[in-house]
């Protein structure tokens, strides 16, 4: 499986979408930052509001802020998205399943293919929370009674936790699939859905729905933690599992 894991990573390394998607999560929160303040110094007084909370933040206080913002859509979902429907149609786009199976079993390359989205993901999330870190340290104070660090640590952590989860949903939603362009279709229409019952469901209802609750690490709670924790991990083995089982019965055709 190593082998596996090993190639996946050098398409991405030799390549440039690597560095691309990288260098987008890192200036998102920059780009973000400074188009607030633009905003503000334009007109202060509608954005009157926004400037008592970003005036009273502890460095501590806006990292959080701006990991769960990141995780409330856009840039980075859309980035995962083609990141895990490359990753599954790869082989398939270029016709070379047949030969690859022949170098190794399904279950090793899947799951191969699902740890190297992992270091990917791992390498995104560390490109935006060094961007986020920065620009908290240099544009607020550190809080003496905020966060601990232990605490922004673990939330990063659970970001990635559960980016794997959403990144192991799709791949085995898109398992079927053998063209780039279909599995992004169906990974968009899948963070649709996800969009769509965070922001209908009642409260209790959303346990369940994977990012729909990471938006409380802001409640500072460590059972909250723990609760993301657990879904997050749940979709990874879930689906994970279930991406296993429906490529060992899959007929490959190229």
């Amino acid at each position: 499986m190593s082998r596996v894991i090993k190639s996946e990573l050098l398409k991405y390394i030799s390549g440039k979408m690597l560095y691309i998607c990288s260098g987008i999560l890192f200036f998102l929160p920059i780009f973000n930052y400074v188009l607030t303040k633009i905003l503000i110094a334009s007109n202060p007084e509608t954005f009157s509001q926004i400037i008592d909370r970003f005036s009273n933040l502890s460095s501590q206080e806006y990292i959080l802020n701006s990991l769960a913002e990141l995780f409330s859509g856009g840039g980075l979902f859309i980035i995962v998205i083609i990141l895990a429907s490359s990753m599954i149609t790869s082989d398939y786009s270029k016709g070379t399943m047949k030969y690859t199976l022949l170098a190794t079993s399904r279950e090793k390359l899947i799951l191969g293919k699902i740890i190297a989205s992992g270091i990917i993901n791992f390498i995104y999330i560390a490109a935006a929370s060094l961007s986020i870190g920065i620009i908290g340290i240099v544009s607020y104070n550190w809080g003496s009674n905020s966060h601990s660090i232990i605490y922004i640590l673990a939330t990063s952590l659970l970001c990635w936790i559960t980016l794997m989860g959403i990144t192991c949903l799709i791949m085995f939603a898109i398992n079927r699939i053998s063209s780039v362009g279909g599995a992004i279709g169906l990974g968009f229409g899948i963070y649709f859905v996800i969009g769509l019952l965070s922001g209908l469901l009642p409260e209790s209802y959303k346990v369940p729905i994977i990012s729909a609750n990471i938006y409380k690490v802001l409640e500072v709670k460590w059972s909250s933690l723990v609760e993301i924790l657990i879904v997050g991990l749940a979709y990874i083995i879930v689906f994970s599992g279930l991406s296993l089982l429906a490529f060992r019965k899959k007929e490959i055709l190229s």
